[in-house]
C-alpha cells in the first residue's frame, strides 16, 4: 500500500505546518488510508435491489467574475488573466 506524505501535501497546499502537527496528521492519515484499503478489499458486490441511483451530468457554464483584478491580485503568479500554478507531480519525492 502506498502512503501519503503530509509535509509534501502541505507544501502543495502552501500550508505552514509545524513538524509535530505534521507527524500527528501523518498518523491519522495513515489510519484513514489503511481503512480505505480494507474497504477496497472487501467484496461488497452490487446491491441486489435498484437503489434508484443514476449518473448526473451538469452542463459546463462560463461564469464571468466582475472583479477579476482583485482575484488575480491575491495569487503569487498570473499570466494573461490566468492563475499560474506549478505542475503537480508525484515525482517530487512523494509517493501516492
Amino acid at each position: 500500500m502506498s502512503t501519503l506524505n503530509v509535509p509534501h501535501l502541505a507544501r502543495l497546499a502552501r500550508l505552514a505546518l509545524p513538524e509535530e502537527r505534521a507527524a500527528h496528521l501523518q498518523t491519522q492519515l495513515d489510519g484513514v488510508v489503511q481503512y480505505v484499503d480494507k474497504l477496497a478489499q472487501a467484496n461488497a458486490g452490487m446491491p441486489s435491489h435498484d437503489a434508484g441511483l443514476q449518473n448526473v451530468v451538469a452542463v459546463d457554464e462560463v461564469h464571468h467574475f466582475p472583479n477579476t483584478a482583485a482575484i488575480l491580485a491575491g495569487v503569487p503568479r498570473t499570466a494573461n488573466n490566468l492563475i499560474m500554478v506549478r505542475a503537480v507531480s508525484l515525482d517530487e519525492g512523494a509517493s501516492a
